[in-house]
Protein backbone atom coordinates (compact mmCIF):
# COMPACT_ATOMS: atom_id res chain seq x y z
CA UNK A 1 0.00 0.00 0.00
CA UNK A 2 1.52 3.41 -0.94
CA UNK A 3 1.34 5.87 2.36
CA UNK A 4 1.94 9.28 1.88
CA UNK A 5 3.45 11.13 4.93
CA UNK A 6 5.86 14.36 5.72
CA UNK A 7 8.71 14.23 7.32
CA UNK A 8 9.56 16.73 10.22
CA UNK A 9 13.00 18.48 10.85
CA UNK A 10 13.29 22.61 11.02
CA UNK A 11 15.89 24.61 9.22
CA UNK A 12 15.76 28.56 9.09
CA UNK A 13 15.72 30.54 5.96
CA UNK A 14 15.22 33.66 5.13
CA UNK A 15 12.58 36.17 3.72
CA UNK A 16 12.08 36.75 -0.23
CA UNK A 17 10.31 38.35 -3.43
CA UNK A 18 9.94 38.89 -6.94
CA UNK A 19 7.60 40.76 -9.64
CA UNK A 20 4.73 38.30 -11.65
CA UNK A 21 3.94 37.62 -14.85
CA UNK A 22 0.24 38.54 -15.89
CA UNK A 23 -2.48 35.56 -14.66
CA UNK A 24 -4.18 35.46 -18.38
CA UNK A 25 -1.12 33.25 -19.26
CA UNK A 26 -2.31 30.59 -16.96
CA UNK A 27 -5.84 30.65 -17.31
CA UNK A 28 -5.73 27.63 -19.43
CA UNK A 29 -3.94 24.17 -19.71
CA UNK A 30 -0.76 24.06 -21.45
CA UNK A 31 1.67 20.78 -21.62
CA UNK A 32 5.00 21.86 -19.82
CA UNK A 33 8.40 19.92 -20.14
CA UNK A 34 10.64 18.66 -18.00
CA UNK A 35 13.52 20.87 -17.47
CA UNK A 36 17.17 18.98 -17.45
CA UNK A 37 19.07 18.77 -14.11
CA UNK A 38 22.17 21.74 -14.87
CA UNK A 39 25.62 21.25 -13.24
CA UNK A 40 24.80 21.70 -9.73
CA UNK A 41 27.68 23.16 -7.17
CA UNK A 42 26.83 22.98 -3.56
CA UNK A 43 26.85 20.04 -1.30
CA UNK A 44 23.77 17.28 -2.20
CA UNK A 45 23.37 16.58 1.44
CA UNK A 46 23.28 20.50 2.44
CA UNK A 47 20.41 20.64 -0.64
CA UNK A 48 18.57 16.96 0.84
CA UNK A 49 18.67 18.60 4.46
CA UNK A 50 17.22 22.29 2.90
CA UNK A 51 14.42 20.42 1.60
CA UNK A 52 13.98 17.77 4.55
CA UNK A 53 13.53 21.01 6.61
CA UNK A 54 11.51 22.68 4.36
CA UNK A 55 8.98 20.39 4.87
CA UNK A 56 9.99 20.21 8.78
CA UNK A 57 8.33 24.02 8.76
CA UNK A 58 4.75 22.25 9.02
CA UNK A 59 5.55 20.06 12.10
CA UNK A 60 7.57 22.53 13.91
CA UNK A 61 5.19 25.29 13.50
CA UNK A 62 3.28 25.99 16.72
CA UNK A 63 0.55 26.94 14.90
CA UNK A 64 0.22 22.97 14.59
CA UNK A 65 1.71 22.17 18.14
CA UNK A 66 -0.50 24.87 20.01
CA UNK A 67 -3.91 24.15 17.57
CA UNK A 68 -4.21 27.18 16.40
CA UNK A 69 -5.03 26.08 13.32
CA UNK A 70 -7.89 23.95 14.06
CA UNK A 71 -9.36 27.14 16.26
CA UNK A 72 -9.10 29.38 13.06
CA UNK A 73 -10.49 27.15 10.57
CA UNK A 74 -12.25 24.85 12.35
CA UNK A 75 -14.56 26.89 14.63
CA UNK A 76 -15.11 29.07 12.05
CA UNK A 77 -18.43 27.79 10.43
CA UNK A 78 -22.11 27.12 10.67
CA UNK A 79 -21.68 24.02 12.37
CA UNK A 80 -19.52 23.92 15.05
CA UNK A 81 -20.11 24.07 18.39
CA UNK A 82 -17.76 23.58 21.54
CA UNK A 83 -16.97 24.83 25.17
CA UNK A 84 -16.73 27.95 25.57
CA UNK A 85 -12.68 28.73 26.11
CA UNK A 86 -12.43 26.66 22.35
CA UNK A 87 -15.41 29.15 20.91
CA UNK A 88 -15.45 31.76 23.17
CA UNK A 89 -13.08 33.90 20.68
CA UNK A 90 -12.05 32.17 16.89
CA UNK A 91 -15.34 30.55 17.01
CA UNK A 92 -17.13 34.29 17.76
CA UNK A 93 -15.63 35.88 14.76
CA UNK A 94 -13.11 37.93 17.32
CA UNK A 95 -10.05 36.78 15.03
CA UNK A 96 -7.50 39.26 17.41
CA UNK A 97 -8.45 38.29 20.80
CA UNK A 98 -6.79 34.51 20.64
CA UNK A 99 -2.86 34.17 21.70
CA UNK A 100 -2.03 33.53 18.48
CA UNK A 101 -2.15 37.02 16.97
CA UNK A 102 0.86 39.03 16.28
CA UNK A 103 2.50 36.15 17.80
CA UNK A 104 5.14 34.96 14.85
CA UNK A 105 5.23 31.86 15.89
CA UNK A 106 1.50 30.50 16.11
CA UNK A 107 0.22 32.95 13.73
CA UNK A 108 -0.51 31.08 10.32
CA UNK A 109 0.40 34.34 8.52
CA UNK A 110 3.80 34.00 9.89
CA UNK A 111 3.91 30.26 9.76
CA UNK A 112 3.10 30.35 5.74
CA UNK A 113 5.54 32.98 4.68
CA UNK A 114 8.12 30.61 6.67
CA UNK A 115 7.12 27.59 4.39
CA UNK A 116 7.50 30.70 1.72
CA UNK A 117 11.10 31.14 2.89
CA UNK A 118 11.88 27.63 3.67
CA UNK A 119 10.73 26.41 -0.22
CA UNK A 120 12.71 29.67 -1.60
CA UNK A 121 15.57 28.51 0.01
CA UNK A 122 15.69 24.99 -1.70
CA UNK A 123 15.11 27.02 -5.00
CA UNK A 124 17.60 29.52 -4.52
CA UNK A 125 20.33 27.07 -3.63
CA UNK A 126 19.75 24.06 -7.04
CA UNK A 127 21.05 25.66 -9.43
CA UNK A 128 24.20 25.94 -7.44
CA UNK A 129 24.16 22.54 -6.30
CA UNK A 130 26.61 19.71 -7.87
CA UNK A 131 25.00 16.50 -7.69
CA UNK A 132 26.64 12.78 -9.14
CA UNK A 133 24.85 11.41 -12.22
CA UNK A 134 23.34 8.82 -10.46
CA UNK A 135 21.57 11.20 -8.05
CA UNK A 136 21.03 13.83 -10.79
CA UNK A 137 17.32 13.42 -11.35
CA UNK A 138 16.82 14.61 -7.77
CA UNK A 139 17.50 18.83 -9.04
CA UNK A 140 13.98 18.25 -10.65
CA UNK A 141 12.23 16.50 -8.37
CA UNK A 142 13.63 19.12 -5.41
CA UNK A 143 12.63 22.36 -7.51
CA UNK A 144 9.05 20.39 -8.32
CA UNK A 145 8.88 19.56 -4.66
CA UNK A 146 9.56 23.05 -3.57
CA UNK A 147 7.46 25.16 -6.18
CA UNK A 148 4.57 23.00 -4.88
CA UNK A 149 4.83 23.78 -1.42
CA UNK A 150 5.42 27.36 -1.89
CA UNK A 151 2.02 27.48 -3.98
CA UNK A 152 0.52 25.98 -1.03
CA UNK A 153 1.52 28.51 1.24
CA UNK A 154 0.56 31.43 -1.17
CA UNK A 155 -2.42 29.53 -2.18
CA UNK A 156 -3.75 29.26 1.84
CA UNK A 157 -2.35 32.99 2.74
CA UNK A 158 -4.47 34.63 -0.56
CA UNK A 159 -7.68 32.79 0.31
CA UNK A 160 -7.28 34.13 4.45
CA UNK A 161 -5.91 37.42 3.59
CA UNK A 162 -6.30 38.41 0.14
CA UNK A 163 -3.78 40.83 -1.51
CA UNK A 164 -0.02 39.59 -0.15
CA UNK A 165 3.51 40.68 -0.87
CA UNK A 166 5.04 38.23 -2.90
CA UNK A 167 8.36 36.87 -1.70
CA UNK A 168 10.28 34.54 -4.49
CA UNK A 169 14.14 34.93 -4.01
CA UNK A 170 16.02 35.22 -0.97
CA UNK A 171 17.95 38.07 -1.67
CA UNK A 172 15.00 40.12 -2.15
CA UNK A 173 13.63 43.03 0.02
CA UNK A 174 11.80 42.75 3.02
CA UNK A 175 9.97 45.72 2.73
CA UNK A 176 7.60 44.86 -0.07
CA UNK A 177 4.19 46.27 -1.27
CA UNK A 178 0.78 43.96 -1.43
CA UNK A 179 0.76 42.23 -4.99
CA UNK A 180 -3.12 42.15 -6.01
CA UNK A 181 -4.75 38.87 -6.45
CA UNK A 182 -4.62 37.94 -9.35
CA UNK A 183 -0.62 38.32 -9.40
CA UNK A 184 -1.11 35.94 -6.22
CA UNK A 185 -2.83 33.17 -8.30
CA UNK A 186 -0.61 33.97 -11.10
CA UNK A 187 2.27 32.95 -9.33
CA UNK A 188 0.31 30.36 -7.74
CA UNK A 189 -0.43 29.03 -11.09
CA UNK A 190 3.01 29.08 -12.78
CA UNK A 191 4.92 26.88 -10.25
CA UNK A 192 2.28 24.43 -10.00
CA UNK A 193 2.67 24.01 -13.56
CA UNK A 194 6.30 23.61 -13.31
CA UNK A 195 6.12 21.48 -10.59
CA UNK A 196 3.46 18.78 -12.31
CA UNK A 197 5.98 18.69 -15.17
CA UNK A 198 8.88 17.86 -12.37
CA UNK A 199 7.81 15.56 -10.24
CA UNK A 200 7.36 11.84 -10.02
CA UNK A 201 4.21 9.77 -9.95
CA UNK A 202 4.22 8.37 -6.57
CA UNK A 203 4.27 4.79 -8.13
CA UNK A 204 7.61 5.78 -10.19
CA UNK A 205 8.92 7.53 -6.71
CA UNK A 206 12.81 6.39 -6.40
CA UNK A 207 13.50 4.97 -3.06
CA UNK A 208 15.71 7.96 -2.31
CA UNK A 209 12.88 9.94 -2.17
CA UNK A 210 11.02 9.55 1.70
CA UNK A 211 7.53 8.96 1.55
CA UNK A 212 5.20 12.06 2.49
CA UNK A 213 7.17 14.17 -0.06
CA UNK A 214 4.91 15.77 -3.26
CA UNK A 215 4.40 13.90 -6.24
CA UNK A 216 3.00 14.44 -9.54
CA UNK A 217 -0.46 13.86 -7.53
CA UNK A 218 -0.04 16.10 -5.71
CA UNK A 219 0.89 19.11 -7.49
CA UNK A 220 -2.04 18.49 -9.77
CA UNK A 221 -4.94 17.96 -7.08
CA UNK A 222 -3.63 21.28 -5.59
CA UNK A 223 -3.70 23.04 -9.44
CA UNK A 224 -7.40 21.38 -9.89
CA UNK A 225 -8.34 23.01 -6.33
CA UNK A 226 -6.80 26.61 -7.19
CA UNK A 227 -8.24 26.49 -10.20
CA UNK A 228 -11.33 25.35 -8.94
CA UNK A 229 -11.43 27.92 -6.46
CA UNK A 230 -10.69 30.81 -9.33
CA UNK A 231 -13.49 29.54 -11.08
CA UNK A 232 -16.38 29.82 -8.02
CA UNK A 233 -14.97 33.06 -6.42
CA UNK A 234 -15.05 35.14 -9.53
CA UNK A 235 -18.97 33.38 -10.85
CA UNK A 236 -21.30 36.15 -11.17
CA UNK A 237 -25.05 35.80 -10.52
CA UNK A 238 -26.97 32.44 -9.77
CA UNK A 239 -28.05 31.05 -6.74
CA UNK A 240 -27.21 28.62 -3.80
CA UNK A 241 -29.39 26.60 -1.27
CA UNK A 242 -27.81 26.28 2.00
CA UNK A 243 -29.89 24.05 5.27
CA UNK A 244 -29.03 26.45 8.31
CA UNK A 245 -30.88 24.09 10.55
CA UNK A 246 -32.20 20.79 11.07
CA UNK A 247 -34.82 18.82 13.47
CA UNK A 248 -35.68 15.48 14.39
CA UNK A 249 -39.12 15.54 15.13
CA UNK A 250 -41.33 13.67 17.75
CA UNK A 251 -42.83 11.93 14.63
CA UNK A 252 -39.45 11.22 13.37
CA UNK A 253 -39.47 12.99 10.38
CA UNK A 254 -36.50 15.58 9.49
CA UNK A 255 -37.48 18.93 9.07
CA UNK A 256 -35.23 21.45 6.80
CA UNK A 257 -34.55 24.95 7.43
CA UNK A 258 -32.87 26.54 4.25
CA UNK A 259 -31.99 29.76 2.83
CA UNK A 260 -31.45 30.64 -0.78
CA UNK A 261 -28.46 33.01 -1.16
CA UNK A 262 -27.34 34.81 -4.33
CA UNK A 263 -24.18 33.64 -4.99
CA UNK A 264 -22.07 36.90 -4.69
CA UNK A 265 -18.35 37.73 -7.00
CA UNK A 266 -15.46 37.43 -4.25
CA UNK A 267 -13.74 40.90 -4.14
CA UNK A 268 -10.45 40.49 -6.17
CA UNK A 269 -11.49 37.21 -7.82
CA UNK A 270 -11.14 38.80 -11.72
CA UNK A 271 -11.03 35.57 -13.92
CA UNK A 272 -12.85 33.86 -16.63
CA UNK A 273 -14.99 32.06 -14.38
CA UNK A 274 -15.47 29.30 -17.27
CA UNK A 275 -12.23 29.60 -18.90
CA UNK A 276 -11.06 28.32 -15.32
CA UNK A 277 -13.24 26.30 -14.53
CA UNK A 278 -12.34 24.31 -17.46
CA UNK A 279 -9.14 24.04 -16.57
CA UNK A 280 -10.13 22.58 -13.44
CA UNK A 281 -11.45 19.71 -15.46
CA UNK A 282 -8.71 19.02 -17.44
CA UNK A 283 -6.02 18.87 -14.51
CA UNK A 284 -8.38 16.89 -12.67
CA UNK A 285 -8.82 14.26 -15.54
CA UNK A 286 -4.80 13.75 -15.51
CA UNK A 287 -4.90 12.83 -12.28
CA UNK A 288 -7.42 10.58 -12.31
CA UNK A 289 -6.01 8.77 -15.72
CA UNK A 290 -2.88 8.01 -13.88
CA UNK A 291 -5.26 5.40 -11.29
CA UNK A 292 -2.17 6.22 -8.94
CA UNK A 293 -4.89 7.06 -5.63
CA UNK A 294 -8.33 5.39 -5.03
CA UNK A 295 -10.94 6.14 -2.48
CA UNK A 296 -11.39 3.84 0.00
CA UNK A 297 -14.41 3.11 2.89
CA UNK A 298 -14.80 5.35 5.32
CA UNK A 299 -14.21 4.12 8.13
CA UNK A 300 -10.90 2.50 6.66
CA UNK A 301 -9.72 6.03 5.11
CA UNK A 302 -9.68 7.35 9.00
CA UNK A 303 -8.56 3.85 10.77
CA UNK A 304 -4.63 4.76 12.19
CA UNK A 305 -3.47 2.23 11.25
CA UNK A 306 -3.81 2.34 7.51
CA UNK A 307 -2.42 6.31 7.42
CA UNK A 308 -5.18 7.24 5.14
CA UNK A 309 -4.41 4.44 2.33
CA UNK A 310 -4.71 5.70 -1.11
CA UNK A 311 -6.84 8.43 -0.54
CA UNK A 312 -4.30 10.92 1.49
CA UNK A 313 -2.03 12.20 -1.63
CA UNK A 314 -0.22 14.60 0.97
CA UNK A 315 -0.93 14.71 4.91
CA UNK A 316 0.98 15.58 7.84
CA UNK A 317 1.58 12.73 10.29
CA UNK A 318 2.19 13.06 13.93
CA UNK A 319 3.44 10.37 16.18
CA UNK A 320 4.96 9.34 19.57
CA UNK A 321 8.49 10.76 17.80
CA UNK A 322 7.43 14.30 17.95
CA UNK A 323 5.35 14.66 20.80
CA UNK A 324 6.40 18.34 21.28
CA UNK A 325 5.63 19.37 17.84
CA UNK A 326 2.49 18.52 17.27
CA UNK A 327 -1.26 18.25 18.94
CA UNK A 328 -3.21 15.42 20.02
CA UNK A 329 -6.24 15.76 17.26
CA UNK A 330 -8.27 13.06 19.28
CA UNK A 331 -7.87 15.38 22.45
CA UNK A 332 -9.39 18.34 20.08
CA UNK A 333 -12.51 16.32 18.50
CA UNK A 334 -12.84 13.02 20.03
CA UNK A 335 -15.45 12.54 22.95
CA UNK A 336 -14.15 11.29 26.50
CA UNK A 337 -14.61 8.02 26.55
CA UNK A 338 -12.85 7.11 23.33
CA UNK A 339 -9.64 8.41 23.67
CA UNK A 340 -10.62 12.39 23.40
CA UNK A 341 -11.25 15.41 25.81
CA UNK A 342 -14.22 16.77 23.36
CA UNK A 343 -12.98 20.30 23.32
CA UNK A 344 -14.54 20.72 19.87
CA UNK A 345 -17.85 19.83 18.86
CA UNK A 346 -20.82 20.33 16.61
CA UNK A 347 -24.86 21.34 16.60
CA UNK A 348 -26.55 18.38 16.40
CA UNK A 349 -28.24 19.47 13.27
CA UNK A 350 -25.10 18.53 11.66
CA UNK A 351 -26.17 14.98 12.00
CA UNK A 352 -29.25 15.30 9.87
CA UNK A 353 -27.63 16.26 7.03
CA UNK A 354 -26.51 12.59 6.17
CA UNK A 355 -29.00 9.50 5.48
CA UNK A 356 -28.96 7.37 8.04
CA UNK A 357 -27.06 4.83 6.16
CA UNK A 358 -24.16 6.89 5.38
CA UNK A 359 -21.00 5.64 6.66
CA UNK A 360 -20.31 9.50 7.23
CA UNK A 361 -22.73 8.96 9.87
CA UNK A 362 -22.42 5.77 11.17
CA UNK A 363 -19.19 5.49 11.48
CA UNK A 364 -17.59 9.15 11.52
CA UNK A 365 -19.62 10.43 14.15
CA UNK A 366 -19.47 9.34 17.88
CA UNK A 367 -22.82 7.69 19.11
CA UNK A 368 -21.77 6.45 22.63
CA UNK A 369 -19.28 8.06 24.60
CA UNK A 370 -18.25 8.63 28.75
CA UNK A 371 -21.43 10.88 30.59
CA UNK A 372 -20.28 13.33 33.40
CA UNK A 373 -22.58 11.29 35.72
CA UNK A 374 -21.46 8.91 38.21
CA UNK A 375 -23.40 5.53 39.27
CA UNK A 376 -23.54 4.53 42.38
CA UNK A 377 -20.95 1.80 41.81
CA UNK A 378 -18.75 4.22 40.75
CA UNK A 379 -18.85 3.40 36.95
CA UNK A 380 -19.62 6.61 35.11
CA UNK A 381 -22.83 6.26 32.63
CA UNK A 382 -22.75 6.25 28.91
CA UNK A 383 -24.04 9.12 27.10
CA UNK A 384 -25.41 8.37 23.37
CA UNK A 385 -26.08 10.36 20.19
CA UNK A 386 -28.77 10.37 18.92
CA UNK A 387 -31.34 10.66 21.56
CA UNK A 388 -33.93 9.02 19.46
CA UNK A 389 -31.84 5.97 19.64
CA UNK A 390 -32.01 5.32 23.64
CA UNK A 391 -33.71 2.33 23.10
CA UNK A 392 -31.61 0.61 21.53
CA UNK A 393 -28.93 1.74 24.22
CA UNK A 394 -31.47 0.64 26.92
CA UNK A 395 -31.81 -2.51 25.37
CA UNK A 396 -27.70 -3.15 24.88
CA UNK A 397 -26.53 -1.53 28.53
CA UNK A 398 -29.98 -1.19 30.61
CA UNK A 399 -31.77 1.86 31.53
CA UNK A 400 -29.59 2.73 34.39
CA UNK A 401 -26.63 2.36 32.59
CA UNK A 402 -27.47 4.82 29.39
CA UNK A 403 -28.04 8.22 30.38
CA UNK A 404 -29.66 10.53 27.43
CA UNK A 405 -28.37 13.61 29.40
CA UNK A 406 -28.01 17.35 27.76
CA UNK A 407 -24.28 16.41 26.06
CA UNK A 408 -26.12 13.63 24.19
CA UNK A 409 -27.10 16.84 22.03
CA UNK A 410 -23.46 17.20 20.92
CA UNK A 411 -22.30 15.96 17.82
CA UNK A 412 -18.40 14.47 17.96
CA UNK A 413 -16.50 13.51 15.16
CA UNK A 414 -14.73 9.52 15.15
CA UNK A 415 -12.22 10.94 12.08
CA UNK A 416 -9.15 10.76 14.82
CA UNK A 417 -10.09 8.47 16.80
CA UNK A 418 -7.48 5.98 17.75
CA UNK A 419 -8.84 2.40 16.92
CA UNK A 420 -11.76 0.96 14.59
CA UNK A 421 -14.52 3.67 13.94
CA UNK A 422 -16.85 0.67 12.84
CA UNK A 423 -16.29 -0.73 16.45
CA UNK A 424 -15.11 1.96 18.91
CA UNK A 425 -15.02 0.72 23.07
CA UNK A 426 -15.79 3.66 25.61
CA UNK A 427 -13.88 3.50 28.46
CA UNK A 428 -16.09 4.86 31.22
CA UNK A 429 -13.37 4.33 34.08
CA UNK A 430 -11.53 7.69 35.60
CA UNK A 431 -12.24 11.49 35.03
CA UNK A 432 -10.34 11.67 31.46
CA UNK A 433 -11.83 8.03 31.04
CA UNK A 434 -9.72 6.58 27.77
CA UNK A 435 -7.70 9.46 27.06
CA UNK A 436 -4.19 8.99 25.61
CA UNK A 437 -1.41 10.77 27.19
CA UNK A 438 1.37 10.20 24.58
CA UNK A 439 0.85 11.69 20.95
CA UNK A 440 -0.92 8.82 18.62
CA UNK A 441 0.29 8.41 14.64
CA UNK A 442 -2.71 10.79 13.20
CA UNK A 443 -2.96 12.11 9.99
CA UNK A 444 -4.30 15.66 8.76
CA UNK A 445 -4.92 15.14 5.28
CA UNK A 446 -4.43 18.57 3.22
CA UNK A 447 -4.83 16.93 -0.43
CA UNK A 448 -7.10 13.92 -0.29
CA UNK A 449 -8.08 11.98 -3.97
CA UNK A 450 -11.86 11.85 -3.07
CA UNK A 451 -11.75 15.55 -3.69
CA UNK A 452 -10.82 15.47 -7.11
CA UNK A 453 -14.32 14.10 -7.56
CA UNK A 454 -15.93 17.30 -5.98
CA UNK A 455 -13.46 19.23 -7.99
CA UNK A 456 -14.41 17.07 -11.21
CA UNK A 457 -18.53 17.34 -10.59
CA UNK A 458 -18.61 21.21 -10.12
CA UNK A 459 -16.22 22.30 -12.36
CA UNK A 460 -18.39 20.98 -15.19
CA UNK A 461 -21.49 21.94 -13.92
CA UNK A 462 -20.54 25.29 -13.64
CA UNK A 463 -18.65 25.37 -16.85
CA UNK A 464 -20.99 23.10 -19.10
CA UNK A 465 -24.14 22.01 -16.72
CA UNK A 466 -25.58 19.02 -15.75
CA UNK A 467 -23.49 15.83 -17.45
CA UNK A 468 -23.52 12.00 -17.52
CA UNK A 469 -19.94 12.86 -16.31
CA UNK A 470 -21.05 14.80 -13.07
CA UNK A 471 -23.41 11.91 -12.12
CA UNK A 472 -20.97 9.42 -12.03
CA UNK A 473 -18.83 11.47 -10.15
CA UNK A 474 -20.86 11.82 -7.66
CA UNK A 475 -22.55 8.51 -7.65
CA UNK A 476 -18.47 7.05 -7.44
CA UNK A 477 -18.52 8.75 -4.12
CA UNK A 478 -21.87 7.26 -2.84
CA UNK A 479 -20.77 4.20 -3.75
CA UNK A 480 -17.83 4.21 -0.95
CA UNK A 481 -19.66 6.08 1.20
CA UNK A 482 -22.87 3.53 1.95
CA UNK A 483 -23.40 -0.24 2.06
CA UNK A 484 -23.98 -1.44 -1.72
CA UNK A 485 -27.39 -1.06 -2.64
CA UNK A 486 -27.54 2.80 -1.93
CA UNK A 487 -29.85 5.83 -3.51
CA UNK A 488 -28.19 6.75 -6.86
CA UNK A 489 -28.08 10.81 -7.48
CA UNK A 490 -30.73 12.38 -8.77
CA UNK A 491 -30.06 12.48 -12.65
CA UNK A 492 -32.72 15.12 -13.14
CA UNK A 493 -31.05 17.96 -10.95
CA UNK A 494 -30.69 21.04 -12.54
CA UNK A 495 -27.63 22.88 -12.66
CA UNK A 496 -28.41 25.66 -9.71
CA UNK A 497 -29.61 22.29 -7.76
CA UNK A 498 -26.26 20.69 -8.16
CA UNK A 499 -24.56 23.20 -7.24
CA UNK A 500 -26.28 23.39 -3.81
CA UNK A 501 -25.60 19.57 -3.89
CA UNK A 502 -22.38 19.02 -4.14
CA UNK A 503 -21.85 22.16 -1.59
CA UNK A 504 -23.63 20.24 0.49
CA UNK A 505 -21.85 16.67 -0.44
CA UNK A 506 -18.50 18.73 0.50
CA UNK A 507 -19.62 19.39 4.13
CA UNK A 508 -20.85 15.85 4.53
CA UNK A 509 -17.38 14.53 3.42
CA UNK A 510 -15.11 17.14 4.57
CA UNK A 511 -16.33 18.32 7.88
CA UNK A 512 -13.59 18.38 10.46
CA UNK A 513 -11.14 19.33 8.53
CA UNK A 514 -10.32 22.80 7.05
CA UNK A 515 -12.74 23.02 4.24
CA UNK A 516 -16.08 24.51 5.20
CA UNK A 517 -14.73 28.05 5.93
CA UNK A 518 -13.14 28.13 2.75
CA UNK A 519 -15.86 26.95 0.54
CA UNK A 520 -18.04 29.62 2.07
CA UNK A 521 -15.97 32.19 1.06
CA UNK A 522 -14.90 31.25 -1.94
CA UNK A 523 -18.46 30.96 -2.98
CA UNK A 524 -19.32 34.43 -1.35
CA UNK A 525 -21.90 33.47 0.96
CA UNK A 526 -20.14 33.31 4.40
CA UNK A 527 -21.84 36.23 5.42
CA UNK A 528 -25.06 35.39 4.31
CA UNK A 529 -25.09 31.97 5.92
CA UNK A 530 -23.27 32.58 9.14
CA UNK A 531 -25.70 35.69 9.86
CA UNK A 532 -28.83 33.61 8.84
CA UNK A 533 -27.63 30.98 12.22
CA UNK A 534 -27.54 34.31 14.05
CA UNK A 535 -26.18 32.08 17.83
CA UNK A 536 -26.03 28.43 18.09
CA UNK A 537 -28.12 28.22 21.41
CA UNK A 538 -26.36 26.57 24.37
CA UNK A 539 -27.53 23.40 26.07
CA UNK A 540 -27.66 23.26 29.89
CA UNK A 541 -24.14 21.81 30.26
CA UNK A 542 -22.53 24.46 32.12
CA UNK A 543 -19.22 24.38 30.04
CA UNK A 544 -20.98 25.67 26.81
CA UNK A 545 -22.10 29.22 26.32
CA UNK A 546 -24.17 30.77 23.22
CA UNK A 547 -22.16 30.82 20.36
CA UNK A 548 -22.80 33.79 17.97
CA UNK A 549 -22.22 32.90 14.43
CA UNK A 550 -23.30 36.74 13.50
CA UNK A 551 -20.28 38.14 11.13
CA UNK A 552 -19.48 41.69 9.56
CA UNK A 553 -17.91 42.22 6.30
CA UNK A 554 -14.63 42.71 7.80
CA UNK A 555 -14.41 38.79 8.54
CA UNK A 556 -14.16 37.94 4.98
CA UNK A 557 -10.24 38.59 5.80
CA UNK A 558 -8.08 37.42 8.54
CA UNK A 559 -6.48 40.46 10.02
CA UNK A 560 -3.24 40.59 9.48
CA UNK A 561 -0.75 41.06 12.20
CA UNK A 562 0.42 44.27 13.17
CA UNK A 563 3.94 43.62 13.69
CA UNK A 564 3.75 42.88 9.68
CA UNK A 565 1.94 45.97 9.09
CA UNK A 566 4.35 48.12 11.23
CA UNK A 567 7.70 46.14 10.37
CA UNK A 568 7.21 46.81 6.43
CA UNK A 569 6.37 50.12 5.49
CA UNK A 570 5.23 49.05 1.68
CA UNK A 571 2.84 47.25 3.00
CA UNK A 572 -0.07 49.49 3.28
CA UNK A 573 -3.46 49.20 5.54
CA UNK A 574 -4.41 46.10 7.42
CA UNK A 575 -7.25 44.73 5.55
CA UNK A 576 -10.92 46.64 5.97
CA UNK A 577 -12.34 46.82 8.93
CA UNK A 578 -9.13 45.07 11.05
Amino acid sequence: MKKQIAIKILTVFTLVTVALPSCKKYLEEKPYDIISPENLQSSPEGVKQMVTGMYGVFFNAAMFANESWMYLTFCDNEWTDGVEWVMGTYGVGNFTGGWMYNNPGNDPYYVFYRLVRAANGVLDVLPKAKFSQEESYLKTQFEGEALTLRSMAYFFLVQMYGALPLHLHTDDPATMPRSPIKDVYAQILKDLHEAEGKLYLNSKRPSSIPRGHFTKGAAQLLLAKVYNTMGSGSLAGGQVTVPIRITHMPDSSIVRQEIHVAKNKVAGYDFDSKAVYDSAGAVVRRLIATREYEMESYANTWNPKNYGGKDFIFALETDSAYTPTTTKFNMFITPVGLKGSGWLHYTKDLYYLYEPTDERALYGIAHEYKSSNLLPNGVWMRNFFPAEDSMYYWQMYGKGNALPDITSNSCYLMKWYLGNAESPTVNLNGDNAGAVVTTPTQNYPFLRYTEAFFILAEAENEAHGPSAEIFDALDLIKSYRFQPGFTRVDRTMSQEQLRSYILEERTREFIGEDYRRFDLIRWGIYLEVMNAVGIRKPYTDSDMQSISKKREQKHLLYPVPTTEIDGNTAFGPNNPGW
